[in-house]
């Protein structure tokens, strides 16, 4: 593996705004994991320090290895992408909470979107509820458009005061009952530490984009290949608006049409660009 050492030691600013060191592995393993097979890595990281300066944003970073892959492999840039896709399934919370419902079917659940359920006190609009044999989720997803944003502790207090309302009526609901109900709380971006703290200590599941190690929403998304369209390099936003608003949330939904939405207006040039992209996208879901 390419991972030589630089001379220099370079600094760069995350979104945070804290400095930390370059790290050439970290950079290797996104690329990696997008796909990008050694000779691209290998161009693309060259790119990036020949040109890299102190104080650089992780951001600007990320923007130009994503402009470099795009150049040379569009699907690996679509995967390299897939954080700020995720980001770009708004300007609403719906198409997020969609899309969760769609990865919780991949892995068995039965799940359905925004339902109106009675508790013991008050009723409440569940975003997702997925079911599984005995089990049963109520999912709260908490999507947001910035990276630096993150749900704290008072959000988890909130949720959990939700699901233990909807756990105190259980015994009133058929479709409760002989189940075992859990609380997920999902966001797009992280939690703080006292958030996972409280999560962790009342019982909810929390996932975050990287969290918890290997079952975060980033390797749920990886190991699925549920990519969202948004993730598409050669729809422009207003296109990929477009198929949101007509309730389209995954690329493979594109995919397994023989014909793209009419109402994208796309010449056949790039009818064609668009659904060889879609096909070296999700090919290895077959």
């Amino acid at each position: 593996n390419r991972l030589p050492v630089m001379e220099k030691q370079i600094y760069i600013v995350k979104y945070s705004g804290e400095r930390v060191p370059f790290e050439e592995k970290k950079l290797y393993l996104s690329l990696k994991r997008a796909g990008a097979d050694e000779a691209i890595i290998a161009r693309v990281i060259d790119k990036i320090e020949s040109e890299l300066k102190d104080g650089q944003s992780t951001k600007s970073i990320y923007s130009k290895a994503f402009r470099i892959l795009k150049n040379i492999s569009r699907v690996s840039a679509a995967r390299y992408n897939l954080k700020k896709s995720i980001m770009q399934l708004g300007p609403s919370g719906f198409p997020f909470e969609k899309f969760i419902a769609k990865v919780f079917d991949y892995r068995g659940y039965r799940a359905q979107n925004n339902l109106i359920l009675p508790g013991k006190c008050v009723s409440h609009e569940v975003d997702v509820l997925a079911d599984r044999d005995g089990e049963r989720l109520i999912i709260e997803c908490k999507y947001h458009n910035g990276q630096g944003i993150k749900s704290d502790v008072k959000v988890a207090m909130y949720f959990r005061s939700r699901v233990e309302d909807l756990k105190s009526n259980a015994t009133t609901l058929p479709d409760f009952r002989e189940r075992e109900i859990k609380g997920y709380l999902i966001t797009n971006t992280r939690f703080t530490s006292d958030a996972v703290k409280y999560g962790k200590c009342m019982g909810l599941m929390l996932i975050g984009w990287d969290h918890p190690d290997h079952q975060s929403l980033k390797e749920m998304i990886e190991i699925s290949r549920l990519y969202p369209l948004t993730c598409l390099t050669t729809l422009t936003r207003k296109e990929k608006q477009y198929l949101l608003g007509k309730g389209r949330v995954l690329a493979r939904e594109l995919y397994g049409q023989s014909e793209l939405p009419e109402g994208l207006k796309l010449s056949n040039y790039r009818k064609k660009k668009v659904m060889e992209e879609l096909k070296a996208l999700c090919d290895d879901l077959d």
